[in-house]
Parts: C-alpha cells; structure tokens; sequence
C-alpha cells in the first residue's frame, strides 16, 4: 500500500529539483560554488555498478534564525533528522531514475537494531548509506546532505513567487498568515504553504478549519505550484539571478569528500521528480518496504560493503 506523501517528501523533491538545476545553470561559477558547498568524510557501500547518489534532506536548525527554526517546529531540536530522502540512479548505459524515501522507513543500524531512516542521519549520512545497504542492497556512491532552508534562499534569490488565494489563510503552527487574492509571497511563507498541517480559512466572515484529507491535498497543490515557479523562475533568470540562486543554496548543501564538480552536474542532469517507493505501514510511525520492484526496476538493487 502507498502511504500518503510527507511535507518533508515533497519539499524534498522540489529542493532536489531546484537546486539541481540551479547548479546547472551557474555553472559558469562551479570553481566558487565547489568552496562554498561543505565536506563530510564518508566511508560509503557502493553501488555493484553505476553511480547512485542519495540526497537527503536535513531539518538542522544549526545557524537558523529564530523565525525559521520555529516553523521547522521545535527551535531546541539538535542534531540532523533526515526529512526527506532520495535515491538518484544513474546506470551504466546512462539513463536515470529517481526514488523517494519515506522518513519512517525501518532499517537496521551498524549493530543491527531497527530504527527510523529520519534517526540514522544523526549518527552520520555514513550511517545513513550503511543501513540502505543492509536494509534495502542499496549501494551509494555520493551523498548530499541539504537542508530545508535551500528553499528559502532559492525563492528569495528569485525575487519571491506569486500566489492567488480564494480566501484569507491562517495556520499557526507554520506561522501563516495571508490575506485573500494575489500577492508576491517570499521563501518562508512558500516553505510555510508547503509544510502547513492546520490550515484554515475565512469564509463568509467565518474561519474554516480543512479537514487533513483537504490540508494534505493543498500542500501537494501548493508543493507543486512552487516547483513550477521556482523552475519558471530560474529559467527565465539572468545568469546573475542564477548565480545567485545556486550561491544562496550551495550553503545549505554539504556533500562527501570525494564528490566534485563533474559529479554534481552528473547529478544535476539525472535528478528528477522522485518516484515514492512503496511502502507498508506499521502501526502509525512507521513503514516497511514493499517489495524490491521498485527499486529493481531503478537499477538500485546491489551493494558492497564499504
């Protein structure tokens, strides 16, 4: 059974698209953006052929401001959580294919214990690599680590994305608060719209709580609506605003020592709306793989042991 899609999911494709492609069109500036991306050592199980990159999606609130680390949830949280994870396959014959992770994945840890995928990246993206491999016969060669916060900067180098509202919105929870018809929103009220579980509107003088059927089926629509403003946008952008768009972001991306610049365009030509590997749920915090066909018919079944 698939189980419903996660904000941090979403997100997390948006982000691996437009970052992806934001590199891509700054090229011209690879050299400085290779300085400004951070390194992590990582011994890694790669892949039995081919290369296979898995992007994860941080919800560090390392360096936030208040404001941001307050609408990831709780500013005190520390360490890394993988919110989103996905698996970039580039097979031998050069075709690609892209797959989403849920969060709540059951795998097993180094001493073969289960845990959640989103707990693995506190103990390293090592770790992380490692239990795929156990849990999945996932190799990976490369790992990016991007936080959530790549988002904000994109949207914000771009000046912003428009949206239309039928009625004023609220959601508390994600510090939200728009009124109706259309306006210029910035990065943290488009991560706000993406990530908002209780939102609510104001109807005929009255506010309307949405069922979560309603709230999960508008952050799709407005996950989605971003993806196409962001990628319109950097597009459409003078190579100064791409540039711009892939410095802002290159600070919330951290890679492993070995991965260079051909890498990161190899990757930024592969990556692409992520297929969601389906899963089985257990009890409400957790799921199971189901089945390898998925991940077969990706080209991502076999590992070898770093």
């Amino acid at each position: 059974m698939f189980r419903r899609v996660g904000w941090g999911r979403r997100v997390g494709a948006l982000l691996c698209f437009a970052l992806a492609l934001a590199l891509t069109l700054a090229l011209v500036t690879a050299l400085a953006l290779a300085a400004r991306i951070g390194r992590f050592d990582a011994s890694l199980p790669p892949p039995s052929d081919g290369v296979t990159y898995l992007i994860l999606g941080s919800d560090s609130r390392e360096g936030l401001s208040p404001v941001l680390a307050k609408k990831l949830g709780d500013p005190e949280d520390k360490g890394d959580r993988a919110d989103m994870a996905v698996l970039v396959r580039v097979r031998p014959d050069g075709s690609s294919a892209t797959v989403s992770l849920p969060r709540d994945l059951i795998v097993s840890d180094d001493d073969g214990n289960p845990e959640r995928l989103a707990l693995s990246l506190l103990k390293g993206p090592d770790a992380t690599a490692r239990a795929l491999c156990r849990s999945l016969d996932v190799g990976v060669t490369h790992v990016v680590v991007v936080r959530v916060t790549a988002l904000v900067d994109i949207v914000d180098a771009l000046g912003g994305i428009t949206v239309t509202l039928p009625h004023a919105l609220q959601d508390k929870g994600a510090l939200l608060d728009l009124p109706a018809g259309t306006q210029r929103v910035d990065g943290l009220t488009a991560l706000a719209l993406a990530r908002s579980r209780s939102p609510r509107e104001l109807v005929d003088g009255e506010w309307v709580t949405l069922s979560a059927e309603e709230g999960a089926r508008r952050r799709t629509a407005w996950t989605g609506q971003i993806l196409r403003d962001v990628t319109a946008g950097l597009l459409a952008a003078t190579p100064v605003t791409q540039a711009r768009a892939a410095w802002s972001a290159a600070a919330d991306v951290s890679t492993d020592e070995a991965m260079n610049i051909p890498d990161l365009v190899a990757l930024a030509g592969a990556v692409d709306r992520p297929v969601p590997l389906p899963v089985t749920a257990v009890g409400d915090l957790a799921v199971v793989a189901d089945g390898d066909d998925a991940l077969r018919e990706a080209g991502l079944l076999g590992c070898r042991e770093p």
